[in-house]
């Protein structure tokens, strides 16, 4: 297979080129697999992207206040207000005020925001587990290395394009 390591454009019009060898054809094919699953799964749960965001956000470091959901979640402030006021009405977290400083609200995940989030850890072990079978424990992790070295490439990509 030629990858075309050397930085010049490939000739994607040759017949040669075949769809099921392209590296991010093959990733964009997967990752929208994974997220028609997990859309079929919690369609249930009427939740926008936004909030499912801020959930993972509070999941993995519960009790931020709001500037901090913005930072961690790449989301415009205004977009994070307007979710939090929604999750916060169908009861998936809570905002508290700060002990330690009083102007400040910290959100929290509320009950139903937990049981959501270890419902989605117990979907995505559950997809993932399904889609490695066969795979040896080296090939999971020579995989794992590679989609995180395409992954920090990608990244200082747009960063230098700013």
């Amino acid at each position: 297979m030629n990858l075309n390591l050397n930085g010049s454009k490939p000739d994607i019009s040759d017949e040669t080129f075949n769809p099921d060898k392209s590296v991010f054809l093959l990733l964009a094919d997967v990752s929208m697999l994974v997220f028609g699953q997990l859309n079929e799964t919690l369609r249930a749960e009427e939740m926008q992207k936004s909030e499912r965001q801020i959930l993972n956000a509070l999941n993995n470091y519960d009790g931020r206040n709001q500037l901090d959901l913005v930072k961690a979640t790449g989301l415009k402030p205004p977009t994070v207000s307007v979710a939090l006021s929604k999750l916060e009405e169908k009861g998936y977290v809570k905002r508290v005020l700060n002990e330690t400083d009083h102007r400040s609200v910290l959100v929290y995940l509320d009950e139903r925001g937990k049981e959501y989030c270890t419902a989605l850890r117990e979907l995505l072990i559950g997809l993932q587990d399904d889609s490695l079978v066969g795979l040896t424990e080296i090939e999971v992790d020579n995989l794992l290395k590679s989609l995180n070295q395409i992954k920090r490439r990608l990244i200082n990509r747009n960063n230098r394009k700013k």
